[in-house]
């Protein structure tokens, strides 16, 4: 170890030293001071009655010693129920809590399943109540039936079953087909002299 480090090390011993040489000086000066202005009194006072009254001393003194273990008891008794029942009383609320909030959860996921089913209940009466409007309402635009169903078909399709999941499930999209203004029909012409010929019109 170089001399440096040693002289300091020395110095911060003796220093070390010094604090606690003063430290137990003012300890023992309280000490002193407590002695001399309570103790001192109390116990002149005491053996003055004690030398006044030496019975009364004597029943005081065995009273005193008798009463000692069932005060100590007493006391060790007290402690230890408060720590008892203080533990015991928190871990009764902690139970009593995780009972109400697990009791709350479970109300929380029962209202969450009926509210779960009025939604889909709500979602599927507009659903119907919408495409009846729109079936009725292609009714009254389209000139004849099968135009009005083909177009009621393309948008249900659309609105049930979005063009990106069409895709994702492998189905191709219906298309929409504006009502025509022509009128198809298949009907049998019948001329004069020849047989019925089929006649369809494009």
């Amino acid at each position: 170890m170089a001399p440096i480090e040693a002289a300091t090390l020395e110095q911060y011993k003796k220093q070390a030293l010094e604090e606690f040489a003063n430290a137990n000086s003012a300890i023992a000066s309280k000490a002193k001071d407590l002695h001399t202005r309570y103790v001192d009194p109390n116990f002149r006072l005491a053996a003055s009655h004690a030398q006044q009254a030496p019975l009364l001393a004597a029943f005081v003194s065995v009273f005193a010693a008798l009463a000692l273990l069932p005060v100590f008891l007493f006391l060790s008794f007290a402690v230890g129920a408060t720590l008892v029942i203080g533990g015991g009383a928190f871990l009764f609320a902690a139970v009593v809590i995780s009972w109400l909030v697990g009791s709350a959860a479970l109300l929380l996921v029962g209202t969450l399943a009926v509210v779960l089913f009025f939604s889909v209940a709500t979602t599927g009466f507009l659903v119907s109540a919408f495409l009846t409007f729109r079936f009725v309402s292609l009714l009254t635009h389209s000139e004849t039936l099968p135009d009005a169903i083909k177009a009621f078909q393309s948008e249900a399709h659309d609105l049930l079953i979005p063009p990106a999941l069409s895709k994702r499930l492998g189905t191709r999209p219906s298309l929409y087909r504006a009502p025509s203004s022509k009128v198809h029909f298949d009907a049998v012409v019948k001329e004069e002299g020849v047989g019925e010929v089929p006649v369809k019109d494009e």
